[in-house]
């Protein structure tokens, strides 16, 4: 999560020149980096509640750290686009719009996937807890199961929360479903994202106009 708040932090920096560069070493950075700490988590994690504690609490810094950062990179990027309309060039001002949709959609996420997480360190350390300290058997199953399940729907709810909140997801996973011929089109209405990054229903039939109409006022 921080690696993704980063990553749209140097989009917003960059944004004149970022669509074209091919950052590889960054890439490369941020997957060791993210494997070095999960491998520390890992060994990190050992029969001491204590400890177990102070991994928790790093892991909930990191989330609200994550949110933070991600609140803080779109505020930015709609300030520009707002604060630079008609001035900025076209591939800019496309990334400065790529930045308040993805960083909104990816705040939403991150807040989805932080409560679950929270959640399933507070029913790991219950477990262990009662496991280690107050010798309590059936709490120590019930949160022990609790922690397996939701650690487990993570899985599940993340992928959905994407679709959700990501237009261009969306709109893939629809046409997924219409070829196996789960899903019926909607000809009367469309999901559209205006360039703050805000959806609204529309007609289909008013799509057009209304795109040409938000390039005529980020123009104007």
């Amino acid at each position: 999560m921080i690696l993704l708040a980063g990553e749209r932090q140097l989009a917003t920096v960059r944004s004149k020149t970022y669509e074209s560069e091919r950052n590889i070493t960054h890439v490369i950075i941020s997957i060791a980096s993210s494997w070095a700490f999960s491998v520390g988590v890992v060994y990190s994690l050992k029969a001491c509640v204590a400890r177990d504690f102070i991994v928790a609490l790093l892991y909930s810094a990191v989330f609200v750290s994550a949110i933070v950062w991600m609140m803080r990179v779109r505020k930015m990027n709609v300030a520009k686009w707002k604060g630079h309309r008609g001035t900025l060039q076209f591939s800019q001002s496309y990334q400065v719009r790529e930045n308040v949709t993805s960083a909104t959609f990816l705040y939403k996420c991150f807040l989805i996937y932080s409560v679950q997480e929270v959640l399933s360190w507070l029913c790991a350390l219950i477990h262990l807890t009662s496991r280690d300290v107050i010798k309590v058997p059936i709490i120590e199953e019930t949160f022990g199961f609790m922690f397996d399940i939701i650690v487990a729907l993570a899985s599940t709810t993340l992928p959905l929360s994407i679709i959700r909140y990501n237009e261009k997801s969306r709109k893939q996973f629809r046409w997924l479903l219409r070829k196996i011929g789960a899903y019926k089109n909607e000809e009367n209405a469309e999901s559209f994202v205006d360039f703050e990054g805000k959806q609204t229903r529309i007609k289909a039939a008013d799509e057009t106009s209304i795109y040409f109409n938000q390039f005529k006022e980020a123009w104007s």
